[in-house]
């Protein structure tokens, strides 16, 4: 889940950060640290389909090829056939059911098809989004066969993997299934467009026309932010197929999702108006400049072999209808233009992503077996066209044309190609990376964990730390970056970076970052840029509302002592306490401290007594504690647990908050405890 609002700022700030010049050594002043990978070719490939007679097919050589890109021929390229025996249903084959699929997985197979079924639940109508998974479930069946692979992501109030790549059938509509009952997995804003146009008319047809230009202007505004957020997240999500082989597919549906947001509300003015008007001026401006956001979508999919399938998943539309007076002789008896622009707008943008893509187009309620039928037609032999892009202009998108030179045969490619820069490509992989830890495949993982310290001016506020295994290599550089995501929103980032000189020394990454109640995330992203790997972590939690009962309690945090690079800011230590993450077993021979925050209700004046309790396969007693908060509201508690006190096995540890004889909140966490040697009692999964 991320909101990308603050998100390409975060990476950017990740590599700008200070770094460590030596182990145990800090660097106050920030430096560029350039972004550069190193290769020694720029290979490009393109896949390019070709249909014609099968003999001329067969027999296809690269000299039967004209290939342009950029306006430059390209005089020295390979050749890969991927060529589909299965034979494509016709497009007048009955629906299919849905059928019983094997548990088992299939095996991957060289040179099949990926696909990624991507929802974009902010630009789907309820009767769209509805359609939309129905026919994700169809379209799975037909065309998730043979070790072809799929993927599951949904844009909603959060963006999450529903499902990582898998030729496993059953994962996949298990995926969907969830999907659809998650209630985070829809948007009610873009329900509610034909209340917004009624809402313009009706000021229009009342002669209001100020408060008409004023209203058409924030639902352009409106419409403008939620659509630039959704291309950003989209944008993002395209570089997680980066490095995998092609034909790659994205399967993407919505409804509503225009390059021009907004702009259909100015239509109900003269051009004069938008003219004079400032508001609107400034609105036409911002809808045109919302293009480039579009634009990037479709340079990221060039720039990583991406074909863009683009489902209007809602079927056919009607207008809205709009009431007789000033509108109806504003546009001569024809009510519906603006509202009519809307849907075309949308269209348009659907078609515009697909063509530059390579791919297609389904609009007005096209059947999921016509769909499934038209893309195995475009799959069924695909040429892989290979060349060194080194010569190549970076970062800015090129015309791609391609001619076959033989009797009855046509190519049909993607219409611009973009030739990413080292440090452009690995910036996208990192996006990638934050908008979808879940969808990356690393041999490496990070773990987040957070500390309670306080509560001010009604937000707690807590230490995060990120850890990070140790590199194998003797020497490792780590740029490292966090962000706590509420409500869909980046709400706090940090980064930082830090070289470790010797092999095996995990790394440590802290900030203090302030929590409203409620539910949060952290994502967390370590790139080593020495061996050039990626792990990415999420932490979820939920931090309680003081003012919904008479006391709380937080996050517990336990933490032992522990060796390995810690780094704040710029300061960098060899060692300190680190908190154990859910899935981690405190070791018996270190001394473990529980970290804990108690806050009294709004309306609790009186004392509380808090006890503590530590029980499982031995028992720690503590003192009960005598809080008087006074004017504060939470107090951090933390207790010692010495070292070889506790056995292996299990434990629980509890906190009871009371007034009087009264039992106002408690909380427990349970976790497992293994001792130096790795001997453990625990009967079954341990961690918290």
């Amino acid at each position: 889940m991320v909101g990308c609002k603050h998100i390409a700022i975060l990476v950017l700030v990740a590599f700008a950060a200070a770094s460590a010049p030596a182990w145990g050594q800090s660097d106050p002043d920030p430096r560029d640290v350039g972004l550069v990978e190193r290769t020694g070719r720029r290979l490009v490939q393109l896949d390019v389909t070709i249909t014609g007679p099968e003999d001329e097919l067969a027999t296809l050589a690269a000299e039967d090829f004209e290939l342009v890109v950029g306006g430059r021929r390209i005089e020295s390229f390979t050749l890969d056939r991927i060529c589909d025996e299965r034979p494509a249903e016709p497009d007048a084959a009955p629906e299919t059911e849905r059928i019983e699929i094997p548990e088992a997985p299939q095996p991957a197979a060289a040179g099949r098809t990926t696909y990624l079924f991507y929802f974009d639940q902010n630009h789907l109508t309820g009767m769209g989004r509805q359609s939309a998974l129905h026919m994700g479930h169809e379209l799975i069946d037909r065309l998730i066969a043979g070790g072809d692979r799929g993927m599951i992501v949904s844009s909603g109030q959060e963006l999450r993997t529903f499902a990582a790549l898998t030729s496993d059938v059953g994962v996949l509509h298990d995926a969907l299934d969830e999907v659809e009952d998650d209630r985070k997995q829809w948007d009610p804003w873009v329900w509610s467009e034909d209340s917004r146009i009624a809402e313009v008319i009706e000021y229009i047809n009342n002669g209001m026309l100020e408060e008409a230009r004023a209203t058409a202007s924030r639902h352009q505004s409106e419409e403008r932010w939620h659509t630039e957020k959704e291309l950003r997240r989209f944008s993002m999500i395209l570089a997680h197929l980066g490095d995998i082989d092609p034909p790659k597919v994205v399967v993407y549906f919505a409804d509503t999702m225009r390059s021009n947001p907004g702009e259909h509300y100015l239509g109900f003015f003269s051009a004069l108006d938008r003219e004079s008007d400032p508001a609107l001026r400034a609105s036409a401006l911002a809808a045109f400049a919302s293009g480039n956001s579009f634009e990037r979508v479709i340079d990221e999919a060039s720039a990583n072999g991406v074909r863009l399938y683009t489902i209007e998943a809602q079927g056919l539309t009607s207008d809205t209808p709009t009431s007789t007076g000033v509108m109806r002789r504003q546009f001569g008896g024809q009510d519906a233009i603006p509202t009519r622009r809307r849907v075309t707008d949308a269209q348009d943008s659907m078609v515009s992503l697909a063509r530059e893509t390579g791919g297609q187009a389904f609009l007005n309620g096209v059947k999921a077996t016509k769909i499934a039928n038209r893309i195995e037609q475009d799959l069924a032999c695909v040429y892989v066209v290979s060349f060194d892009g080194a010569s190549l202009p970076e970062d800015s998108p090129l015309a791609v044309r391609v001619r076959v030179h033989r009797p009855k045969v046509e190519a049909h490619a993607r219409g611009r190609f973009v030739m990413q820069s080292e440090s452009r490509a690995l910036t996208s992989r990192l996006l990638a990376s934050f908008a979808a830890p879940d969808a990356v495949e690393s041999a490496i993982g990070s773990r987040s964990v957070l500390i309670p310290t306080g509560y001010v001016d009604g937000r707690f506020r807590a230490l995060v730390q990120m850890f990070v295994p140790g590199s194998p290599l003797s020497e490792a550089t780590w740029d490292l970056g966090l962000s706590l995501v509420s409500r869909g929103e980046v709400r706090e980032d940090a980064a930082g970076r830090v070289t470790v000189p010797l092999p095996g020394v995990p790394v440590v990454f802290e900030a203090e970052m302030t929590f409203a109640p409620g539910p949060f995330e952290i994502v967390t992203v370590a790139h080593d840029t020495t061996a050039d790997q990626v792990a990415t972590g999420r932490f979820e939690g939920e931090w309680p509302d003081p003012d919904a009962a008479p006391a709380a309690v937080g996050p517990i945090a336990l933490m032992q002592p522990t060796s390995g690079v810690f780094l704040r800011e710029t300061e960098v230590h060899r060692g300190g306490a680190r908190a154990l993450d859910r899935e981690e077993l405190a070791r018996t021979d270190r001394p473990t401290a529980v970290v804990a925050l108690v806050c009294r209700g709004k309306s609790t004046k009186s004392k509380l007594r808090v006890e503590r309790s530590l029980t499982g396969e031995s028992a720690v007693p503590f003192e009960p504690l005598e809080l008087d908060l006074g004017d504060e509201r939470c107090a951090q508690i933390r207790d010692m647990i010495p070292a070889n006190i506790m056995t292996p096995g299990r434990f629980e540890y509890t906190v009871r908050v009371l007034r009087g004889d009264d039992l106002l909140a408690e909380t427990e966490v349970s976790f497992g405890a293994i001792d130096s040697t790795g001997n453990t009692a625990l009967s079954g999964p341990g961690g918290r």
